[in-house]
């Protein structure tokens, strides 16, 4: 039996075992992770099966969230958690173009994308500058990606640190989050205690985006997904 027949690839699957649960459950903690908490005794055997009794109802629970619309402003554009103003008219007449159509042209997409990449690169670049002096450790190399599962991802051996264009869409204080979470990969490639601690030194927070994902997951998702995904 292969997991990638039951949950889709643009979902995440989370285990979650523990003596004090009486019965297998599924749920959705937002609609791109799925939550499968089971007794600790369950074996993985056991947990695909029940993935597959209930394979009808994960594709019905995915099917309804992309059936979901927003309106999108004209006058303004999505960026960095928020509604900002225009600065450049070309954006606005791009942005303009991309939300006249559900299946705006590659053209467009592309174009829409490089400005995001730009924001958040010209934004990666000022809070690395200011988190790296303060915790003394340094990435050697910073890229971009599409990743929907994962805000940030840290290279333990190459020290290299991947970005997701997602972050565009979130507020700065968060990214902030994300970068010092992702540093604190390079002197512990691991959650461990110590990691959690150089974490917190820095971050009085973290948990905030989960907070703030709760809240503007679902609209967050479908923007994304409407720029990012070709």
């Amino acid at each position: 039996m292969n997991i990638k027949n039951i949950v889709p690839p643009n979902c995440y699957l989370k285990i979650i075992k523990n003596r004090n649960y009486r019965y297998l459950r599924l749920q959705f903690k937002d609609f791109s992770t799925l939550l499968l908490t089971a007794p600790k005794h369950i074996s993985e055997k056991e947990c695909l099966n029940f993935l597959q009794d209930n394979k009808e109802w994960i594709a019905t629970q995915i099917n309804s969230q992309s059936q979901i619309t927003y309106t999108l402003l004209e006058e303004k554009i999505f960026l960095f958690g928020e509604w900002i103003d225009f600065k450049d008219t070309s954006i606005q007449k791009l942005w303009q173009e991309f939300i006249s159509t559900t299946t705006p042209s590659l053209t467009i997409k592309t174009k829409l994308q490089e400005f995001y990449q730009k924001e958040l690169h010209s934004y990666i670049q000022l809070s690395l500058q200011h988190w790296c002096s303060l915790m003394n450790l340094y990435p050697s190399q910073i890229t971009y990606g599409k990743s929907i599962k994962q805000l940030g991802c840290c290279y333990s051996k190459s020290h290299k640190i991947r970005f997701s264009l997602k972050l565009s869409l979130i507020p700065k204080a968060l990214i902030d989050s994300v970068v010092i979470h992702e540093l604190a990969h390079i002197k512990y490639p691991n959650h461990q205690k110590e990691f959690w601690e150089l974490v917190l030194t820095y971050d009085k927070n973290p948990k905030n985006i989960h907070l703030w994902f709760r809240e503007n997951h679902s609209f967050n998702l479908y923007l994304y997904k409407r720029i990012f995904k070709n």
